[in-house]
C-alpha cells in the first residue's frame, strides 16, 4: 500500500506567503537596503586634497550646500581618483551631484563620545548631469 502526501497550505504571512497547495514554501528573505544617497547642491568651498600617512592615498574633503534657503551643509569625503579629480576640477560654488554612502564615525574626546556623519563619494558629477558609470566611478571609498 502506497501513501500519497497531501500538500498543506502555509499561512499567509510576509515570511511565508500562501502556496495554495501547489509548491513548497520557502521563507522570504529580507534584502538589506543598500546604503546609497544622492545629493545635489553647490560646493561651499574649493575641495582640499590631502594624503593618508599610510600609503599616501589621496583624500579630498568637500562641503555640499544642499538647500540654499536654509543652508544645509553636508560633509563629503572622496578617495583616490575621485579625490584627485575633485581637487583639480571643482571650485567653490560649482553645482554638483554626489552619489555615495552614509558613513558614521564615533570617536572619544575629553567631553565624551562624539558621532560624526559624512557621505563617502562613490561618484561625482558636475552640473546637472545624470548619474551614469564613468571615469569618476569609485569602486572603493576608504582604505581598509
Amino acid at each position: 500500500m502506497t501513501r500519497t502526501a497531501t500538500p498543506t497550505e502555509a499561512p499567509a504571512t510576509p515570511e511565508a506567503p500562501a502556496t495554495n497547495g501547489t509548491a513548497p514554501t520557502v521563507p522570504a528573505r529580507r534584502m538589506p537596503r543598500p546604503n546609497r544617497v544622492e545629493l545635489t547642491g553647490r560646493l561651499k568651498a574649493t575641495p582640499s586634497l590631502r594624503y593618508t600617512t599610510k600609503g599616501g592615498v589621496p583624500v579630498a574633503d568637500l562641503v555640499l550646500v544642499t538647500n540654499e534657503q536654509s543652508a544645509q551643509e553636508v560633509p563629503i569625503v572622496a578617495w583616490r581618483e575621485i579625490a584627485e579629480w575633485a581637487a583639480e576640477e571643482l571650485e567653490a560654488g560649482d553645482p554638483l551631484l554626489v552619489l555615495g554612502r552614509v558613513v558614521v564615525r564615533t570617536y572619544s574626546t575629553e567631553d565624551g563620545d562624539r558621532t560624526y556623519l559624512e557621505i563617502a563619494a562613490l561618484q561625482l558629477l558636475p552640473g546637472d548631469r545624470q548619474a551614469q558609470p564613468g571615469p569618476l566611478d569609485g569602486d572603493a571609498v576608504a582604505p581598509a
